[in-house]
């Protein structure tokens, strides 16, 4: 329990030092700002790319809850608000994302399902990996693949 807690400390001040901010200053209710990360998947066969963009707001304690956007920009174009929360468990950052799946047949055809995403961080580095599942009217579909942390444009 020692470990964790000097765990999420220095967690916790690298993102206040990256933010300006200090993490002894920080209240329940506290937005922390904006994280990003470009997203690539692993799946060989069906590959996407899209950023990530997250406004992340301290809870209280150790929660914390997440609201932004996927912008996917590869192999079509479009956008799908997403929210979900963070926590540290163990030694990593779990953040845990909702959002309004789309499989596409093309730019104008798609089918609307729902998608769970759980994105896995290094606290040093903020890079990681992420597996997800979409449901969608007569099939599921899953995802994996990378994250890395990049500046918000």
């Amino acid at each position: 329990m020692k470990k964790f807690c000097i765990m999420l400390t220095v967690c916790l001040s690298v993102i206040g030092l990256v933010f300006g901010g200090h993490p002894g200053q920080a209240e329940a209710d506290d937005f922390l700002g904006d994280f990003c990360w470009n997203f690539s998947s692993s799946v060989a066969e069906d590959p996407v790319t899209a950023t990530v963009k997250l406004g992340v707001k301290h809870m209280g304690g150790s929660h914390y809850l997440a609201s932004g956007i996927i912008t996917v920009t590869s192999p079509l174009v479009f956008q799908m608000p997403a929210f979900g929360n963070v926590e540290f468990v163990g030694d990593k950052i779990h953040v845990t994302l909702s959002y309004q799946g789309r499989r596409y047949e093309s730019q104008e055809s798609f089918t609307v399902g729902t998608d769970m995403t759980t994105i896995i961080l290094d606290p040093k580095t903020l890079n990681g990996t992420t597996r997800g599942i979409g449901i969608y009217y007569d099939e599921a579909e899953l995802s994996e693949g990378t994250v890395t942390f990049t500046s918000c444009q």
